[in-house]
């Protein structure tokens, strides 16, 4: 699979563990672009050497760190409209 969209729009809270599931086997897949829209994501699982583009909409993260380390690959990050509870980005 070469590219992504996770659309998450009237997803319930109870739901998240499976979203962090979905994005892991995304990325597993080699996934080069993922794009990903309203969801809440604590400690994001974005382990990649193949991600290119991550392009979050509407999205919450929370989290100590966003740390993108382990994405060697990427290119291009888009946040649009996202909320940041973080103390930090790491890349």
């Amino acid at each position: 699979m070469e590219e992504a969209k996770l659309d998450f729009d009237g997803l319930v809270e109870e739901d998240d563990a499976h979203v962090q599931v979905w994005i892991r086997r995304i990325l597993s897949g080699q996934a080069q672009v993922l794009n990903v829209s309203f969801i809440r994501l604590g400690n994001p699982p974005l382990v990649s050497r193949h991600l290119r583009k991550l392009e979050l909409t509407d999205t919450a993260l929370e989290a100590n760190i966003l740390d993108l380390a382990s994405c060697p690959a990427l290119e291009d990050l888009i946040m649009a409209s996202c909320i940041l509870s973080l103390c930090k980005i790491s890349s």
